[in-house]
């Protein structure tokens, strides 16, 4: 299984250490909330069975949200449950062995504090690796902290994406700028406060000032229509050529958060009646025609326009994008077949048709 770039931009692996009375599932939801983009369970004391229970709670969550739920460790819970992935660490599995027992379409990553580490772990099969520690941590007491070079130096040495991990905050992530990282790890960042949805958000807001995108947010349990328009307001008084409004992962089958598309769809019309808009879905690859119930789903609901469909370098059943654009009409702006940035590209029909026949 390829793994999205995107996903790892804010990452969360939980600790029970500082849930302060609240339940895990609570503080995962409140996470999700804010923004996180993907949740890995980190549990060292629970028997195998409460483990199972607790991380089958948290996957339901996150596959409404369509955030990829990891286990780390445990490679016999993560099949058992069907977790979208494992983290193993140098003393655990061999990524060869997780990937064996696991198959492809799971995700594997791997953590690791050298370059030999990482091209070991690229070369057995990993997707994605954790690297660290980036800065002083007391989850990882064991582990020394790593330099900047040396961080640079493993982004440049593989082909894999790259997430940074280890006492990172607010406060130092800014110090990772133009390590190649995709994202960071974070533990205490999110979960240590008390307001976890906005700590969440934060981190996302310290991306946005890095790419130097302007971002617009809103407390905690706002609207995301109200979100969208003072998004739009915003733009209109600063002169902004484009808007880009980013909308949570959903299920099609969720009435009540279609309606919020719909909605936010009434917004943008009504405060931008002559703008150039344009509606992208973006679809894994991997889903083969379930992509299809999904596309028409969200047509009818938010006026789906165009797609981009990801993980086509991973996947044989392209065909769903034949299928989207035969019964709905809708063609293909973009396609992801990698990694990095580069490999999200303009799609060409004729180039598509030809590689299936290769």
């Amino acid at each position: 299984m390829k793994c999205d770039p995107k996903d790892l931009l804010l990452y969360a692996v939980t600790d029970r250490h500082w849930l302060n009375g609240r339940t895990l599932v609570d503080v995962v939801k409140e996470s999700l909330d804010g923004g996180v983009t993907m949740i890995q369970l980190r549990e060292k004391s629970l028997d195998e069975g409460k483990f199972l229970e607790e991380a089958k709670e948290l996957q339901a969550l996150c596959r409404e949200r369509h955030v990829p739920f990891i286990v780390n460790d445990n490679v016999d819970i993560a099949k058992a449950m069907d977790a979208d992935g494992v983290h193993v660490g140098q003393d655990d599995m061999a990524a060869l062995d997780a990937r064996a027992k696991l198959g492809p379409d799971k995700l594997i990553g791997v953590s690791a504090h050298t370059v030999e580490e990482a091209l070991l772990a690229e070369k057995q099969g990993a997707d994605y690796l954790g690297v660290g520690a980036v800065f002083p941590t007391s989850s990882k007491s064991d582990v020394g902290e790593m330099s900047y070079e040396t961080l640079k130096a493993i982004c440049k040495a593989v082909s894999i994406p790259v997430v940074a991990i280890g006492g990172i905050s607010g406060e130092n992530v800014g110090k990772l700028a133009g390590s190649g990282i995709c994202g960071v790890a974070v533990i205490s960042a999110i979960y240590a406060q008390k307001d976890i949805r906005a700590a969440a958000a934060d981190q996302l807001e310290i991306w946005a000032e890095r790419s130097g995108a302007d971002i617009v947010r809103q407390h905690e349990g706002a609207d995301p229509a109200s979100v969208v328009y003072d998004g739009i307001q915003s733009a209109k008084t600063k002169g902004v050529d484009v808007i880009i409004i980013d909308t949570a992962g959903r299920l099609h089958n969720k009435t009540n958060l279609m309606n919020e598309l719909n909605k936010i769809s009434r917004i943008v019309e009504r405060e931008l009646p002559n703008a150039s808009r344009e509606v992208l879905l973006v679809l894994d690859g991997t889903t083969g025609q379930n992509g299809l119930i999904q596309a028409k789903q969200f047509k009818e609901i938010a006026g789906v326009t165009a797609l981009a469909v990801t993980k086509l370098d991973g996947t044989a059943k392209g065909g769903i994008v034949i299928a989207v654009a035969d019964t709905l009409g809708l063609p293909v702006k973009f396609i992801g077949v990698g990694e990095k940035a580069e490999d999200l590209m303009p799609f060409q029909a004729k180039d598509f048709v030809d590689a299936l026949f290769e």
